[in-house]
């Protein structure tokens, strides 16, 4: 056979290779399966069967008549290619070994520099527990605001420990005396107590005992939460648009003048809201979800107040009186449960109408609603 016939020859063995090949890597792509109808993927699945049989022959490779260079040179191209796809594979795998590396120095470095932080905001805290039994008042200052920084930038944890060491600070410096002829809190409880309501602004912390301590004069304004003033003295507070959230003030003997302030989830159980023959008043103030157990409300005034559904279980009310702007105002099934309260037949608390004027005694009142609630 000549030349010619022998390149004709390969000529067609390579269009016939290329053809399968191609035909074969199409079925690798599901878009060009999904486009093709049914018949198309018979007949490309039978071409490859019957091309499977013919690459293990000679003239797969060389032609018809074997020719051992385009079988060499056939079989290098196949070899170059699949060199190719090997030092490939291993650039790819190189360059993630080299990504994961990278992450892994970057994550050690951001875990020494977390140790470092940590480690400044400890040596930071123990200089401020330490400032807050200085005898300098500068010095214990300090280190308030220092424990409230730390509090306020790092997690829960720290946040709490700050807490605890701010209230125990209170509660070492205020228990136990009767600091009298005080015109007001010393400046650093105070501050104390001021930066422990920012920082439980916003978070439910456990309570904040200030249960006992002497806390004549504070000043109670802006949010509180959690915070108990079992048994605590907080006499002639200087209350002023104070929200209280889930606080205690059980058993507290003082006369408080609250303005504008709302209680929201807020225990009285046993108070005595009376001193030195003073009696709290409660100007413009809110009541929800409160709880008034046997809380002692005698000659108490309430003016003006917005009352929610509460628990007035044996809560004393005699000669209490609500100012309010209209007996319309008030809510039926809020009033009906101050009925649970006690009070002397001859003292029964009054509510008193701005509107017209109107005077009507609970017990009548708490009637009446009923009565409206039948129809």
């Amino acid at each position: 056979m000549s030349k010619a016939a022998n390149s004709a020859s390969f000529t067609e063995t390579l269009l016939s290779l290329t053809r399968e090949m191609q035909l074969v890597w199409g079925l690798v792509f599901p878009g060009l399966v999904m486009l093709s109808p049914i018949w198309v993927h018979i007949g490309i699945i039978s071409e490859a069967i019957n091309a499977v049989p013919n690459i293990w022959t000679p003239g797969f490779w060389g032609g018809v008549e074997y020719n051992l260079i385009e079988m060499i040179r056939n079989v290098g191209f196949i070899g170059l290619g699949l060199i190719g796809i090997w030092l490939a594979w291993r650039r790819v795998g190189s360059a993630d070994s080299q990504a994961i590396a990278a992450n892994e120095t970057a994550r050690a470095a951001n875990e020494t520099a977390r140790f470092a932080e940590l480690s400044h905001w400890s040596v930071r805290f123990n200089n401020a527990a330490n400032n807050l039994a200085s005898a300098s008042a500068a010095e214990r200052c300090a280190g308030i605001y220092t424990l409230s920084e730390i509090g306020g930038e790092l997690g829960d944890e720290y946040l709490y420990n700050s807490v605890r060491m701010l209230e125990a600070f209170i509660r070492e410096r205020r228990e136990g005396e009767e600091f009298e002829g005080e015109l007001s809190l010393p400046t650093d409880v105070e501050m104390a107590l001021s930066q422990i309501r920012n920082l439980t602004a916003d978070t439910h912390l456990g309570p904040v005992n200030l249960n006992k301590c002497n806390l004549k004069r504070m000043r109670l304004i802006g949010r509180w939460n959690n915070f108990n003033f079992d048994s605590a003295d907080i006499s002639h507070a200087q209350s002023q648009s104070a929200r209280f959230y889930n606080c205690d003030f059980g058993q507290v003997s003082s006369a408080i003048h609250f303005n504008q302030a709302i209680f929201e989830w807020s225990k009285f159980t046993a108070s005595k809201l009376i001193s030195d023959g003073i009696n709290p008043t409660f100007t413009m103030c809110e009541f929800l979800q409160c709880e008034f157990y046997l809380a002692d409300f005698t000659d108490t005034v309430f003016e003006m107040p917005k009352i929610g559904m509460c628990t007035w279980n044996y809560c004393i009310l005699s000669g209490a009186k609500f100012r309010v702007s209209s007996l319309k105002s008030l809510k039926p099934h809020s009033i009906i449960a101050m009925a649970a309260a006690t009070w002397t037949d001859d003292n029964p608390p009054v509510f008193l109408s701005k509107d017209d004027g109107q005077k009507i005694t609970l017990p009548d009142l708490v009637t009446k609603l009923k009565d409206a609630m039948k129809k």
